[in-house]
């Protein structure tokens, strides 16, 4: 698990993502993508919700309150709408106090340096999402999935899985331990990542 400051990780993570962001095209938005409840342009609208609900959840804000996917935003706008997303995110999370503060999740509460890492573990898989879903590259530095790996772990164990029990993640996908980071993060996040080419 993550115990010293998560947040250079979770940079990592937002960084890696932007690059997947920006190369996404008007062709791309109604594409199918491995988090298969979204299209390309609804998991970008997911993905900045994310952005403002982390920043939020460091204010205190009541996250049940706010959206899961942003609406509202022009095709030609999400890599706008995502660095300013991330800008408010780390103009709220550079209080290192938040990092030692008990903070209110919608499933938990939570110290802040596991929130940090929950949804660094979000933003990186999303980003692996939406990498797949547009034939980008998804081998990123192992690093960062190697640190996410224990920590998807912990928030999402085995069992239980499905919509049914108040959370969207399939059953884990058996993925070989020699495989790569990313891949064995998307697959025990249930992404079907025989289809989506791990």
């Amino acid at each position: 698990m993550i115990r010293t400051d998560p947040r250079p990780l979770q940079a990592r993570a937002l960084d890696q993502t932007r690059e997947v962001v920006a190369g996404v095209r008007g062709e791309h938005m109604t594409l199918p993508t491995p988090c298969t409840e979204f299209d390309v342009r609804t998991l970008l609208g997911h993905i900045v919700a994310v952005l403002r609900r982390v920043a939020a959840a460091g204010r205190g804000e009541d996250l049940t309150t706010l959206p899961v996917v942003a609406e509202g935003i022009p095709d030609d706008g999400w890599l706008a709408a995502y660095d300013s997303a991330v800008a408010e995110l780390r103009g709220v999370w550079a209080d290192d106090a938040l990092l030692d503060r008990e903070i209110t999740l919608p499933f938990a509460t939570l110290p802040g340096t596991m929130v940090v890492s929950i949804y660094a573990q979000e933003i990186c898989i999303h980003g692996w999402d939406l990498a797949a879903a547009i034939g980008a590259p998804t081998g990123w530095d192992p690093e960062v999935a190697e640190a996410l790996i224990p920590v998807a772990h912990t928030i999402l164990p085995v069992e239980p899985r499905g919509v049914a029990i108040g959370n969207a993640f399939a059953a884990v996908v058996d993925v070989p331990e020699t495989a790569a980071a990313y891949t064995r993060l998307a697959g025990w996040l249930g992404r079907d990542v025989g289809r989506w080419g791990a």
